[in-house]
């Protein structure tokens, strides 16, 4: 596929994207990212997250979900968290 958007995405797979999952996971924004060298489209969502239990401060980073290139349909989460937008378009120029 040659551009996929998150609406792509999303009809894909609807119930994916419901606000009891969406505030389950503490998702706040879903994009669809292209890595540089593998051209794979990827899910990028900015989640919120709780960093240290004691400090009550819940802490923005980005998470990664693999998607399926044919079906779009939303697949295995990586283990990566990035805590910039920075740190996350380097990774993404990488695979």
């Amino acid at each position: 596929m040659d551009k996929v958007t998150i609406t792509d995405v999303i009809k894909a797979q609807r119930g994916w994207f419901s606000n009891e999952n969406k505030v389950f996971f503490g998702d706040k924004v879903y994009d669809v990212n292209k890595g540089g060298r593998s051209e794979k489209h990827y899910l990028v969502r900015l989640t919120q997250a709780w960093t240290d239990m004691f400090d009550g401060k819940p802490k923005d980073h980005f998470r990664v979900n693999e998607l399926d290139q044919e079906t779009l349909k939303i697949g295995k989460l990586l283990d990566d968290i990035f805590l910039t937008v920075a740190d996350l378009d380097a990774w993404l120029r990488k695979n």
